[in-house]
């Protein structure tokens, strides 16, 4: 039997986050104790989700919204006496129509989510689930299709978003994250 020799080697750069290796009995048969490392610190928790808020956005919603705006009566804002009655009353003209037409929802925002993905495209997600579950084909194909296409809109449109830029700094931070970097082929 060997007394003191070591068969394999632990190397770790964060060594202050290992406890002492504990020295075990040999496992069978065995002629080779066991090391056993442990992490020192609990395991990294997962970020918690905040609530955001938002309104929907939709063509019809915002078609409302203008028609409302354009025929609302402002003879009462250029009537008032003061900068603040008028500031007041345009604002709660504006909070009172589009809360009308475009409620705000609040939805929760994972971290590890991609920016990318909004709420209606994971409705659609939602929405496609159920035909595949009824194993109805021809619909999933049709909303998968459809999850599909969105998906590709919207992260051109938040790429496309993101490198509108004029700092150079930012740029170049920018275009590593999007790009792999070279040296990892």
């Amino acid at each position: 039997m060997k007394s003191c020799c070591a068969i394999d080697c632990i190397y770790a750069s964060v060594s202050h986050l290992f406890r002492e290796p504990d020295i075990l009995p040999p496992i069978g048969a065995s002629d080779h104790k066991v090391v056993l490392c442990r992490l020192s610190v609990m395991t990294m928790r997962k970020p918690k989700p905040r609530h955001i808020q938002f309104r929907s956005g939709e063509s019809n919603e915002k078609a409302m919204v203008a028609f409302d705006l354009k025929n609302h009566d402002w003879n009462p804002l250029f009537m008032a006496n003061s900068c603040d009655q008028q500031t007041s009353l345009l604002h709660n003209t504006i909070k009172g129509i589009l809360d009308k037409h475009m409620p705000a929802r609040t939805a929760l925002r994972y971290p590890e989510a991609k920016p990318s993905i909004t709420e209606s495209m994971k409705d659609t997600i939602r929405r496609h689930q159920v035909p595949f579950g009824k194993s109805n084909t021809p619909m999933f194909n049709i909303l998968r299709n459809k999850v599909n296409r969105m998906h590709i809109k919207l992260r051109s449109n938040y790429y496309r978003n993101r490198t509108k830029t004029t700092n150079d700094k930012n740029w170049y931070q920018l275009d590593h994250q999007i790009t792999p970097w070279r040296g990892q082929q």
